[in-house]
């Protein structure tokens, strides 16, 4: 029995109550947030960052937080109701850290995929590559900005919902260029 590759994309809405999205919130303003940089095996895994301004910022939550720890909750509770719903053959068992992302007015993602490795443990060996891939919205007071697949496939996101979709080739993505307003959000990858 086939299936269309955006069968396998989930969106659990309203997962995040609105009181533990102002408190994620407030805790991401205590983040240090950096420009976001890519890599690539075309240019060595040597992280670059386009210089036209329109690259979004980043943020990583502290492990073991009370925010990692808040933001872990909601993400593996999200991943419950993707498994529930869908029932996958495969299942995951850690998430990494989550990693904020903050797009102003003229920034953007460009499109990409997940399948990346992961960054090495405290001894320098590969976590592995992901399963899942994990977006959680945090605000919708902004324009564009919009989540597309494959330059196709738009997905509508509100603030307090979580996108999941596998982590692999068919699932190409990028986040389209914020016109008005800040969108926040946090990414983690699940193996």
């Amino acid at each position: 029995m086939g299936k269309d590759i955006y069968d396998y994309v989930y969106v659990a809405k309203g997962i995040i109550e609105p009181q533990y999205i102002e408190w994620i919130l407030d805790l991401s303003e205590e983040c240090e947030w950096i420009q976001h940089s890519w890599s690539s095996p075309e240019d060595g895994h040597n992280p670059q960052s386009r210089t036209d301004g329109s690259e979004l910022q980043v943020a990583i939550a502290t492990e073991f937080s009370e925010l990692d720890k808040l933001m872990r909750e909601q993400v593996f509770k999200a991943l419950d109701a993707y498994y529930n719903e869908l029932k996958p053959r495969a299942w995951v068992s850690s998430i990494t850290i989550p990693r904020f992302n903050k797009y102003s007015k003229n920034t953007d993602m460009r499109e990409h995929v997940d399948h990346i490795n992961l960054f090495p443990d405290e001894n320098g060996r590969s976590r592995g590559i992901p399963v899942m891939s994990v977006v959680a919205v945090l605000t919708d007071d902004y324009e564009g900005g919009d989540f597309i697949f494959n330059g196709e496939k738009k997905i509508e996101l509100n603030a307090g919902d979580i996108l999941m979709f596998p982590s692999s080739f068919p699932w190409a993505h990028k986040v389209t260029p914020v016109t008005n307003g800040t969108r926040i959000s946090y990414v983690t990858w699940a193996f």
